[in-house]
């Protein structure tokens, strides 16, 4: 069997899966990184360097920091890179420096790989890629739009009252971060298309397909060839707080932005 390594498109459902399976990975020695799964995301959009002098506030990069007994990603401000390749580049440099020692992680992958689909993509090919994706592309991209505006990416225990709140609340859809966000879904076609010119082992998970909890384990057990993983599953299993949202009452914008999406996308 081999390991799996997810690539993950935006609101695909990956992080329960990938929250499910680290304590089996966990077990098998590959812990997660510090502080943030995404290891190749760029920005922290959730946490902010606030300059008190100017009340100027900033995003904040997420930078690998390694020590002697782990590896972790540190939100930091001013940027240290300019660029996504040299960004994507790094991170890289530093895996293969932990894995040099004999250390190897559990990471959640994002399209943040496209920077350097190849370099990447060849890294982890002693591993299963799992490709995360969405079939309704127009939902795909509300429903990122709407975590984007809100900051809130996953309804947890902890922030389920607040995003409620945030449900009733209607906002405009940014057309800038739409487009975007158009750019960054057209180089997954890339990650998707390489990883099949080289033969490398890969399976496709659908977010619409893990619409119940059996159907999120079962597809685990696909993932891993075994059920073992279920016998180290975490005491409250990780499990999408569903709501059914309708688009039309939380984008005041909606007619625009299912248009350029249509556009973008044709059916």
């Amino acid at each position: 069997m081999k390991l799996p390594f997810l690539i993950s498109m935006p609101r695909s459902r990956s992080t329960v899966l990938f929250e499910n399976m680290a304590p089996y990975m966990n077990h098998l020695g590959h812990p997660h990184i510090k502080n943030h799964a995404e290891y190749f995301l760029e920005w922290g959009r959730n946490v902010e360097f606030h300059d008190i002098k100017t009340n100027e506030k900033n995003m904040t990069e997420l930078f690998p920091v390694s020590t002697k007994n782990e590896l972790g990603l540190h939100f930091i401000y001013p940027p240290v890179f300019d660029n996504g390749y040299d960004r994507c580049m790094h991170k890289l440099a530093v895996l293969k420096q932990e894995k040099d020692m004999g250390r190897e992680y559990f990471i959640k992958g994002t399209l943040n790989i496209s920077r350097a689909t190849e370099e990447v993509v060849d890294f982890f090919s002693d591993k299963k890629f799992i490709l995360t994706k969405r079939r309704s592309v127009e939902d795909m991209i509300l429903s990122f739009m709407f975590a984007w505006e809100c900051k809130i990416f996953h309804a947890r225990e902890n922030n389920v009252e607040i995003y409620k709140e945030l449900l009733k609340t209607p906002v405009e859809g940014s057309i800038e971060t739409l487009y975007g966000y158009v750019e960054f879904l057209g180089r997954a076609e890339t990650v998707e298309a390489y990883i099949k010119k080289q033969g490398y082992e890969y399976q496709v998970v659908d977010y619409e397909d893990l619409d119940s909890d059996e159907k999120i384990y079962s597809t685990i057990d696909g993932i891993f060839e075994t059920t073992e993983w279920r016998n180290h599953m975490p005491q409250t299993a990780h499990l999408p707080i569903r709501f059914d949202k309708d688009y039309s009452n939380i984008f005041t914008n909606i007619t625009e932005l299912k248009r350029i999406i249509n556009e973008e996308f044709p059916k």
